[in-house]
């Protein structure tokens, strides 16, 4: 398995995509809020999908996922949660290709390149093919031991 870079910052955009989430649920300020951070009403089930692309470079790390089983997500769906990260960093933080490594903030420099990296990551094919297929949630991974 692949050493995966950048570890905390994909961590802090995951806790950022699980704020979105909420957001939905949001009655009152809910669709002013994402409106406010880029996102469409309508693009609840493309959140969740891009939700479980972080969800699955944390678990490439830790071996094991919380809850469920993560598959390997499609380039596609990498690409959209990726460039979808950057333009919240640069509309929101005003953080770009120009000026990051300038960027006062080290958490927003740090989620920028961790964003860069992956994207250019899963551009390579032979990278990709080393990650694996599926990461087994803690309890199918311990039932699978406890079979054999």
């Amino acid at each position: 398995m692949p050493h995966m870079k950048y570890f905390q910052s994909i961590a802090d955009i995951q806790k950022h995509y699980k704020n979105m989430m909420r957001e939905f649920d949001n009655e009152k300020y809910g669709r002013l809020t994402l409106e406010t951070w880029g996102v469409s009403w309508e693009e609840k089930d493309a959140i969740l999908e891009e939700l479980e692309v972080l969800r699955y470079l944390i678990g490439c790390q830790h071996g094991v996922t919380r809850l469920k089983d993560v598959e390997k997500p499609t380039i596609e769906i990498v690409n959209r949660c990726f460039n979808r990260h950057l333009g919240f960093l640069e509309l929101i933080d005003d953080c770009n290709q120009w000026n990051v490594n300038k960027h006062s903030s080290k958490l927003v420099r740090n989620e920028y390149k961790a964003c860069r990296h992956y994207l250019f990551k899963f551009s390579c094919p032979g990278w990709v093919k080393y990650l694996p297929d599926k990461i087994l949630s803690l309890e199918n991974k311990h039932s699978k031991r406890i079979n054999l």
